[in-house]
Protein backbone atom coordinates (compact mmCIF):
# COMPACT_ATOMS: atom_id res chain seq x y z
CA UNK A 1 0.00 0.00 0.00
CA UNK A 2 1.32 3.17 -0.72
CA UNK A 3 2.08 5.76 2.12
CA UNK A 4 0.17 9.06 0.40
CA UNK A 5 1.15 10.83 3.79
CA UNK A 6 4.89 10.67 3.05
CA UNK A 7 4.63 11.22 -0.46
CA UNK A 8 2.94 14.40 -0.31
CA UNK A 9 4.94 15.82 2.89
CA UNK A 10 8.07 14.50 -0.10
CA UNK A 11 6.68 16.40 -2.58
CA UNK A 12 6.50 19.76 -0.46
CA UNK A 13 10.02 19.71 0.04
CA UNK A 14 10.29 19.93 -3.77
CA UNK A 15 10.04 23.62 -5.02
CA UNK A 16 9.85 22.53 -8.49
CA UNK A 17 6.46 21.09 -7.94
CA UNK A 18 3.82 23.42 -8.26
CA UNK A 19 0.88 23.44 -5.48
CA UNK A 20 -2.27 25.88 -4.95
CA UNK A 21 -2.50 27.03 -1.84
CA UNK A 22 -6.18 28.47 -0.80
CA UNK A 23 -6.94 31.36 2.02
CA UNK A 24 -9.97 30.20 3.86
CA UNK A 25 -11.68 31.07 7.05
CA UNK A 26 -10.18 28.06 8.49
CA UNK A 27 -6.85 29.09 7.51
CA UNK A 28 -4.30 28.07 4.29
CA UNK A 29 -5.07 25.26 2.89
CA UNK A 30 -2.78 23.09 0.70
CA UNK A 31 -4.57 21.28 -2.25
CA UNK A 32 -1.63 18.28 -2.49
CA UNK A 33 -1.22 18.16 1.46
CA UNK A 34 -5.30 18.48 2.71
CA UNK A 35 -6.72 16.47 -0.26
CA UNK A 36 -4.09 14.79 -2.22
CA UNK A 37 -4.77 16.75 -5.33
CA UNK A 38 -1.92 17.20 -8.07
CA UNK A 39 -1.70 19.94 -9.93
CA UNK A 40 -1.58 18.31 -14.03
CA UNK A 41 1.91 19.64 -15.54
CA UNK A 42 -0.62 22.14 -18.10
CA UNK A 43 -2.09 23.58 -15.12
CA UNK A 44 -2.71 26.16 -14.25
CA UNK A 45 -4.34 28.19 -17.29
CA UNK A 46 -4.37 32.01 -16.56
CA UNK A 47 -6.54 33.94 -19.19
CA UNK A 48 -5.69 37.65 -20.58
CA UNK A 49 -7.94 40.39 -18.65
CA UNK A 50 -11.35 40.74 -20.04
CA UNK A 51 -11.63 44.42 -21.48
CA UNK A 52 -15.10 46.00 -19.81
CA UNK A 53 -16.35 47.83 -22.67
CA UNK A 54 -18.73 50.24 -23.62
CA UNK A 55 -20.45 49.66 -27.51
CA UNK A 56 -23.80 51.93 -27.56
CA UNK A 57 -26.21 51.58 -30.65
CA UNK A 58 -26.40 54.64 -32.57
CA UNK A 59 -30.18 55.22 -33.97
CA UNK A 60 -30.41 54.83 -37.68
CA UNK A 61 -26.46 53.89 -38.01
CA UNK A 62 -25.37 50.79 -38.82
CA UNK A 63 -21.95 50.48 -36.25
CA UNK A 64 -21.58 50.95 -31.95
CA UNK A 65 -20.46 53.83 -30.99
CA UNK A 66 -17.23 52.51 -28.36
CA UNK A 67 -17.42 54.53 -25.24
CA UNK A 68 -14.90 52.07 -23.59
CA UNK A 69 -12.41 55.20 -22.97
CA UNK A 70 -14.54 57.63 -22.62
CA UNK A 71 -14.50 57.75 -18.44
CA UNK A 72 -10.66 58.70 -18.52
CA UNK A 73 -9.38 57.47 -21.39
CA UNK A 74 -7.99 54.27 -20.35
CA UNK A 75 -9.49 50.84 -21.05
CA UNK A 76 -10.71 49.31 -18.16
CA UNK A 77 -10.82 45.73 -16.89
CA UNK A 78 -13.31 43.29 -15.39
CA UNK A 79 -12.23 39.84 -14.53
CA UNK A 80 -10.00 36.91 -15.63
CA UNK A 81 -10.74 32.94 -15.82
CA UNK A 82 -7.86 30.63 -13.91
CA UNK A 83 -8.41 27.24 -14.86
CA UNK A 84 -6.99 24.19 -13.64
CA UNK A 85 -7.06 20.68 -13.37
CA UNK A 86 -5.98 18.00 -10.71
CA UNK A 87 -5.64 14.09 -10.38
CA UNK A 88 -6.62 12.65 -6.81
CA UNK A 89 -4.16 9.73 -5.93
CA UNK A 90 -5.74 9.04 -2.71
CA UNK A 91 -8.36 5.42 -2.14
CA UNK A 92 -11.47 5.41 -4.02
CA UNK A 93 -13.03 5.39 -0.66
CA UNK A 94 -11.43 8.76 0.63
CA UNK A 95 -13.36 10.77 -2.82
CA UNK A 96 -17.01 11.36 -1.16
CA UNK A 97 -15.29 12.88 1.76
CA UNK A 98 -13.17 15.15 -0.36
CA UNK A 99 -15.20 15.77 -2.20
CA UNK A 100 -17.96 17.35 0.12
CA UNK A 101 -14.62 18.97 1.59
CA UNK A 102 -14.16 20.82 -1.61
CA UNK A 103 -17.65 21.97 -2.08
CA UNK A 104 -18.41 22.87 1.30
CA UNK A 105 -14.91 24.79 1.78
CA UNK A 106 -14.70 26.42 -2.11
CA UNK A 107 -18.19 25.96 -4.10
CA UNK A 108 -19.16 29.62 -4.63
CA UNK A 109 -16.69 31.45 -2.43
CA UNK A 110 -14.43 34.49 -3.34
CA UNK A 111 -10.97 33.64 -2.01
CA UNK A 112 -7.51 34.17 -1.90
CA UNK A 113 -5.32 31.87 -3.35
CA UNK A 114 -1.70 31.61 -5.00
CA UNK A 115 0.61 28.69 -6.74
CA UNK A 116 4.15 27.81 -4.95
CA UNK A 117 5.89 28.00 -7.70
CA UNK A 118 5.46 32.05 -8.70
CA UNK A 119 3.59 33.65 -5.25
CA UNK A 120 1.47 35.60 -7.01
CA UNK A 121 -1.71 36.55 -5.15
CA UNK A 122 -5.08 35.95 -6.81
CA UNK A 123 -9.16 36.76 -5.64
CA UNK A 124 -11.71 35.21 -7.31
CA UNK A 125 -14.92 33.07 -7.06
CA UNK A 126 -14.39 29.26 -6.81
CA UNK A 127 -15.95 26.67 -9.16
CA UNK A 128 -15.27 23.33 -8.56
CA UNK A 129 -16.51 19.65 -10.02
CA UNK A 130 -14.84 16.29 -9.18
CA UNK A 131 -15.39 13.33 -11.63
CA UNK A 132 -14.30 9.82 -10.60
CA UNK A 133 -12.31 7.94 -12.70
CA UNK A 134 -11.65 3.92 -12.47
CA UNK A 135 -8.03 4.33 -11.29
CA UNK A 136 -8.22 8.34 -9.41
CA UNK A 137 -10.06 11.03 -9.61
CA UNK A 138 -10.15 14.38 -11.71
CA UNK A 139 -11.09 17.88 -9.93
CA UNK A 140 -11.48 20.63 -12.08
CA UNK A 141 -11.36 24.47 -10.72
CA UNK A 142 -12.36 27.63 -12.65
CA UNK A 143 -11.94 31.17 -10.55
CA UNK A 144 -13.62 34.52 -12.29
CA UNK A 145 -10.75 36.38 -10.57
CA UNK A 146 -9.75 39.93 -10.27
CA UNK A 147 -8.27 41.44 -14.05
CA UNK A 148 -4.80 41.53 -12.10
CA UNK A 149 -2.90 39.74 -9.16
CA UNK A 150 -2.66 41.54 -5.88
CA UNK A 151 0.88 41.34 -5.20
CA UNK A 152 3.45 38.35 -3.82
CA UNK A 153 3.35 36.10 -1.09
CA UNK A 154 6.00 37.26 1.47
CA UNK A 155 9.38 36.10 1.64
CA UNK A 156 8.47 33.75 -2.09
CA UNK A 157 11.50 32.87 -4.42
CA UNK A 158 10.42 33.32 -7.89
CA UNK A 159 13.41 30.75 -9.07
CA UNK A 160 14.16 31.37 -12.79
CA UNK A 161 12.87 28.70 -15.49
CA UNK A 162 14.66 29.38 -18.44
CA UNK A 163 18.21 31.39 -19.81
CA UNK A 164 17.77 32.06 -23.60
CA UNK A 165 21.02 34.14 -25.81
CA UNK A 166 21.17 36.45 -28.55
CA UNK A 167 22.98 34.34 -30.14
CA UNK A 168 24.16 30.81 -30.55
CA UNK A 169 27.20 30.78 -32.44
CA UNK A 170 29.72 33.42 -32.98
CA UNK A 171 32.77 33.77 -35.66
CA UNK A 172 35.77 36.16 -34.85
CA UNK A 173 38.74 37.56 -35.73
CA UNK A 174 42.05 37.70 -32.99
CA UNK A 175 41.39 41.17 -31.37
CA UNK A 176 37.93 41.81 -32.08
CA UNK A 177 34.77 41.67 -29.98
CA UNK A 178 31.16 41.22 -29.74
CA UNK A 179 28.40 41.46 -27.12
CA UNK A 180 26.11 38.40 -26.36
CA UNK A 181 22.79 39.76 -24.66
CA UNK A 182 21.17 37.19 -22.46
CA UNK A 183 17.30 36.92 -21.40
CA UNK A 184 16.20 35.12 -18.31
CA UNK A 185 12.35 34.09 -17.36
CA UNK A 186 9.99 34.72 -15.92
CA UNK A 187 11.29 38.89 -15.76
CA UNK A 188 10.16 38.50 -12.18
CA UNK A 189 12.75 36.08 -10.97
CA UNK A 190 14.16 36.94 -7.82
CA UNK A 191 17.80 36.47 -8.65
CA UNK A 192 18.00 37.29 -12.28
CA UNK A 193 21.58 37.91 -12.60
CA UNK A 194 24.03 35.73 -14.51
CA UNK A 195 27.22 34.79 -14.21
CA UNK A 196 29.55 34.85 -17.93
CA UNK A 197 32.22 32.18 -18.18
CA UNK A 198 34.52 30.71 -21.32
CA UNK A 199 35.40 27.41 -21.62
CA UNK A 200 38.79 28.59 -22.85
CA UNK A 201 39.87 31.72 -21.54
CA UNK A 202 43.21 31.99 -24.06
CA UNK A 203 40.65 31.74 -26.73
CA UNK A 204 38.09 34.39 -25.56
CA UNK A 205 37.11 36.17 -22.89
CA UNK A 206 34.18 37.63 -21.69
CA UNK A 207 33.18 40.22 -19.19
CA UNK A 208 29.04 41.03 -18.73
CA UNK A 209 28.38 39.81 -22.13
CA UNK A 210 30.98 41.11 -24.22
CA UNK A 211 33.39 38.82 -25.44
CA UNK A 212 37.11 39.32 -26.54
CA UNK A 213 38.88 36.85 -29.18
CA UNK A 214 42.52 36.49 -28.18
CA UNK A 215 44.23 33.98 -30.07
CA UNK A 216 42.77 31.45 -32.94
CA UNK A 217 40.80 28.51 -31.76
CA UNK A 218 37.61 27.47 -29.84
CA UNK A 219 35.27 27.41 -27.13
CA UNK A 220 32.10 28.04 -25.38
CA UNK A 221 30.66 31.17 -23.96
CA UNK A 222 28.09 30.35 -21.21
CA UNK A 223 25.82 32.38 -19.17
CA UNK A 224 24.66 31.00 -16.41
CA UNK A 225 22.03 31.58 -13.41
CA UNK A 226 22.38 30.45 -10.02
CA UNK A 227 19.94 27.72 -9.84
CA UNK A 228 21.39 26.11 -12.64
CA UNK A 229 19.82 27.23 -15.85
CA UNK A 230 21.99 28.50 -18.49
CA UNK A 231 22.67 29.22 -22.41
CA UNK A 232 25.58 28.82 -24.49
CA UNK A 233 27.37 30.36 -27.75
CA UNK A 234 29.86 28.18 -29.54
CA UNK A 235 32.77 30.78 -30.57
CA UNK A 236 35.60 30.28 -33.53
CA UNK A 237 38.66 32.42 -33.63
CA UNK A 238 40.62 32.78 -36.71
CA UNK A 239 43.72 34.97 -36.78
CA UNK A 240 44.27 37.64 -39.24
CA UNK A 241 45.71 37.73 -42.28
CA UNK A 242 48.26 39.94 -43.18
CA UNK A 243 49.79 41.29 -46.16
CA UNK A 244 53.39 42.03 -45.70
CA UNK A 245 53.31 45.76 -47.06
CA UNK A 246 57.80 46.27 -47.81
CA UNK A 247 57.33 43.42 -50.32
CA UNK A 248 54.33 44.88 -51.94
CA UNK A 249 55.83 47.90 -52.22
CA UNK A 250 58.55 46.88 -53.75
CA UNK A 251 56.62 44.30 -56.52
CA UNK A 252 54.81 47.94 -57.55
CA UNK A 253 58.08 49.95 -57.83
CA UNK A 254 59.65 47.45 -60.04
CA UNK A 255 56.29 47.20 -62.16
CA UNK A 256 56.50 51.46 -62.30
CA UNK A 257 59.92 51.23 -63.75
CA UNK A 258 59.50 48.61 -66.06
CA UNK A 259 56.34 50.84 -67.55
CA UNK A 260 58.86 53.59 -67.87
CA UNK A 261 61.18 52.08 -69.80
Amino acid sequence: MRDYTALEALAAQNPRLNDMRITTPKGTLSMRSDFGLWLKRDSPQIGKPETDSMLVEVPGADFLLDLTRAVDGSVHYKKRKITMEFVCDRPKVQWASIRAQLEALLQGQWLRFYFTRDGELWDGLFDVEMKPGDHNATVSIKVTCDPFRKGLVSGTEIPVQSVTMNRTSLSLKVGDSSILVSTVLPANATNPTVAWSSTNSTVAEVQNGVVTALQSGSCTIKASAQNGKSAACSVLVQEVITTNSAILGRCTLGSMSLGRS
